[in-house]
């Protein structure tokens, strides 16, 4: 399923809402991760551009979801589709491309490092996701 398309949002909040362990995982964490994508294929978006957030609310089932508006966030991430496609897809690190200059990063970044464990429960979560993500 192509990267950002209604299909790759429904399989990616279908993943999230059917893992019974990501509530646990999320318990007591509150956390709003946006990204931001600039050159999206107008067969996929016709403005070019898509916000995103995952909000982890506090364990709350199902644990985290995908909003597809932009609104408040604690961290915020900006890249470009090619870019954000190779991290959906497992081939680029999001750290390496922050690194490389092509990520641009905002918000309280040390709330990535306090959560890493929630985030990469759902990381794993999303891996099926990411196997059938294309560009």
């Amino acid at each position: 399923m192509r990267y950002l398309s209604p299909e790759w949002f429904d399989a990616a909040r279908a993943a999230l809402a059917a893992d019974p362990g990501l509530p646990a995982a999320t318990q007591s964490i509150r956390l709003t991760l946006q990204q931001t994508v600039t050159g999206v294929p107008t067969e996929v978006e016709p403005g070019g551009e898509v916000a995103w957030r995952l909000v982890l609310d506090g364990g709350a089932d199902p644990g985290a979801r995908l909003e597809r508006d932009p609104g408040p966030s604690d961290v915020r991430f900006t890249t470009t589709y090619a870019v954000a496609t190779q991290i959906a897809q497992g081939e680029l690190g999001a750290p390496t491309a922050f690194i490389r200059g092509d990520l641009r990063v905002g918000g309280d970044l040390t709330l990535l490092t306090t959560h890493h464990r929630a985030l990469a429960a759902v990381h794993d979560v999303l891996a099926e996701v990411r196997k059938d993500t294309v560009t």
